[in-house]
């Protein structure tokens, strides 16, 4: 016992705190990767790695590159827990990949999913702050001598990876991910509050779960609707613009029965707004997964949703069982459906269709050759902008970039950072030759390009620590 006392007193009260807050990190990123993978809780909510159950794989690349960012800054922080002081490039290394994640989703104000840039981004922070060398992890540049070598390689492979950066955050906007700074400025402090949905969600509607909505709401308690009145209070003031900053897309086309091969008296659905995040549960009743409106845009109710192979029996809420149905224009797999009406329906206030209501002229859904309905493509793009997947391409961008240059300075324990630089283009272009067709990947010849780039920057490195350590010796 003494000598652990002894020991402990040696590594100081500051080693001590910084070891722990990089446990957590480790820890927490370890719980959420084993929630991603077991269906039915609050992370697989949403989305990650859902195509093991899918097979699904066009989001592939976008939950990898997210994998990728939070796995760079558990990397960094793991180096740390052996010397830190000698090897502190990997601490670097942790705020670089935290940087350009927050500097991207300014840029873009795309926040999702907030929770987690709170948790891994805060203790990232704490462990800069706590870290032992204290002062001297920003006190190396003018004491270290590059390596020209490396910096050539990073400023080649610069080119294309900021092109590509930008890309995507134009894509990440145009999407709806937000205005951010490429679409004239950030929003002002009005529009601001009207992003921030009240009822426990994240922008684009990604869940938050119960115990972590003080941190993105400031609050410890969120009032849930008890009752459809409560819902209707809710929503029932929504117009389509407010819909959309909150992470629905509006469906350019109206639904009526018709559209379902069912006979026309039994009336419409309307307009609908739906959130391609929330597809995948859960059935909860303060965030349904769509709302209906009106051609003069005033909102007719709200629709609960949930694709069929994401439950094993049909759901239930407000004491109605879900009713099941085929793919239809605007949605292209079987679902669970309820819906629920705000104004009167002499058919129910749960079903499908009111015959109060109408499509205009010209609006039904129109079928391209490929028969996918007009604009759907488009709704493809809202679903990767919503849940921030072009944000986090441009993050990896600067991520290499900026992770390359601090290799190319050498700073002390910089190995690390040479093998992150190298390994995440090697990594994503080996599941872009493996996955050509799913969205944003390189491609295989970029894929192919990627690769080599990643395995040339990590061989020059360790061809040019040989040598140095030949000419210590030597000398």
């Amino acid at each position: 016992m003494h000598k652990v006392t002894h020991k402990l007193k040696e590594l100081g009260w500051r080693r001590i705190a910084f070891s722990l807050v990089v446990l957590a990190y480790l820890g927490f990123l370890g719980y959420i990767n084993v929630m991603m993978f077991v269906p039915g809780n609050w992370m697989s909510a949403m989305g990650h790695f859902d195509f093991i159950y899918t097979g699904d794989t066009h989001n592939l690349i976008h939950e990898l590159v997210f994998a990728l960012i939070v796995g760079t800054a558990a990397v960094g922080l793991a180096s740390q827990l052996w010397k830190p002081k000698e090897q502190f490039a990997g601490e670097l290394v942790a705020l670089i990949a935290w940087a350009a994640m927050i500097a991207t989703a300014v840029i873009t104000n795309n926040w999702v999913p907030q929770p987690l840039y709170l948790i891994f981004g805060g203790l990232t922070l704490i462990a800069t702050i706590l870290h032992p060398a204290g002062r001297g992890l920003f006190k190396w540049v003018g004491a270290t001598k590059m390596n020209k070598v490396l910096l050539t390689l990073v400023i080649i492979a610069a080119i294309p990876l900021t092109a590509f950066a930008f890309t995507n955050l134009k894509l990440q906007i145009a999407g709806g991910g937000g205005t951010g700074f490429l679409h004239g400025g950030a929003p002002s402090t009005q529009e601001s509050s009207q992003r921030q949905p009240s009822n426990g969600t994240s922008d684009a509607g990604h869940q938050i779960p119960s115990f972590l909505k003080r941190f993105s709401h400031g609050e410890a308690d969120q009032k849930t609707p008890a009752d459809v009145e409560a819902v209707k209070q809710q929503y029932g003031s929504y117009t389509a613009t407010k819909a959309e900053r909150e992470g629905y897309k509006l469906d350019p086309f109206c639904l009526d029965a018709e559209s379902f091969g069912q006979a026309a008296e039994r009336g419409a659905m309307g307009y609908h707004a739906t959130n391609e995040a929330l597809l995948r549960g859960p059935i909860v009743a303060e965030r349904p997964q769509a709302l209906m409106f009106d051609a003069e845009g005033r909102v007719l109710g709200v629709e609960y949703e949930i694709m069929a192979d994401a439950v094993s029996e049909p759901p239930q809420l407000f004491g109605q069982t879900f009713t099941k149905l085929p793919p239809h224009p605007g949605v292209a797999h079987e679902h669970y459906a309820l819906h629920v009406w705000f104004i009167d329906n002499p058919n129910g206030q749960f079903a499908d269709f009111n015959p109060e209501i109408g499509c205009p002229s010209g609006s039904k859904p129109s079928m391209n050759s490929t028969g996918m309905t007009i604009g759907e493509a488009g709704h493809n793009d809202q679903e990767h902008s919503s849940a921030g997947h072009y944000r986090n391409m441009a993050a990896l961008s600067f991520v290499i970039i900026l992770v390359g240059l601090l290799a190319s300075f050498r700073p002390p324990g910089w190995r690390i950072a040479t093998w992150i630089t190298g390994g995440l283009p090697v990594l994503l272009g080996l599941a872009s030759a493996i996955l050509p067709n799913a969205e944003s990947s390189l491609g295989v010849v970029w894929g192919f390009a990627a690769i080599v780039w990643g395995v040339i920057f990590v061989a020059t490195a360790d061809l040019t620590q040989r040598r140095n350590i030949s000419e210590v010796e030597t000398a």
